[in-house]
């Protein structure tokens, strides 16, 4: 949570991702309707961290901490933001940038790092979005978060219909217990960006980048 609240994700926004994107909330993007409203918001907040550091029995000088990131120049500028943030109230970072092959090998297969930086797609659904990466058996469960609540709550969704009010109400509860717990900082919500000529019809930007081109037949070129 103290490591949640350094975390200026208006201002990496703004200066690291030129306004592109939203503040990150919870594991579930706001455009869904799954999306809970709810949950604690880890606003930038230097003197919190440091309080909550101190009732933990930390003082400066007492964590150091190894973040990896990969190539991307985004992240790599976010990795720096991060590690100045954590210095100004004695955590010491060292940030270590690696090609995304070994950095992805060194995620997925040790448990060589303490923290790290990475993102997902195709985030369409809650399920999708969670039960991967917060389910104690989950396929990209990096940092081996478990919750036997939530684990429940992720396995009942699977057994409800997706419009239902139990639907919303299994995610809505696993977002509070996740977002609260921090296991991750969500920094950001990525948004695609597309340009066309004016003389092109019916395009759309996909939400899920790598069915970006699935509707293409329905384009009308008008030239």
């Amino acid at each position: 949570q103290a490591m949640s609240y350094l975390i200026n994700r208006e201002g990496i926004v703004e200066r690291v991702l030129n306004g592109i994107g939203t503040p990150g909330i919870s594991p579930v993007s706001m455009a869904l309707p799954w999306f809970n409203d709810d949950v604690h918001r880890f606003a930038y907040n230097p003197e919190k961290a440091v309080e909550l550091l101190a009732e933990a029995g930390y003082g400066p000088g007492d964590i150091k901490l190894r973040l990896y990131t990969n190539e991307s120049p985004e992240r790599v500028r976010i990795a720096e933001i991060l590690q100045f943030e954590a210095q100004q109230v004695g955590i010491e970072v060292e940030v270590t940038v690696e090609e995304w092959g070994a950095y992805l090998t060194r995620i997925q297969e040790t448990d060589d790092f303490d923290i790290f930086i990475l993102g997902w797609a195709g985030q369409l659904d809650p399920d999708r979005a969670m039960i991967r990466q917060f389910h104690t058996d989950g396929a990209n469960n990096y940092g081996k978060y478990s919750n036997e609540r939530v684990d429940y709550l992720l396995e009942q969704g699977r057994t409800v219909p997706p419009e239902s009010q139990e639907s919303l109400d299994f995610y809505g509860e696993a977002q509070e217990i996740i977002v609260w717990e921090a296991p991750y900082g969500f920094i950001n919500y990525s948004e695609e960006v597309g340009l066309m000529h004016p003389w092109v019809k019916n395009w759309e930007v996909h939400p899920y980048s790598a069915a970006a081109w699935q509707d293409v037949y329905l384009m009308d070129k008008q030239k």
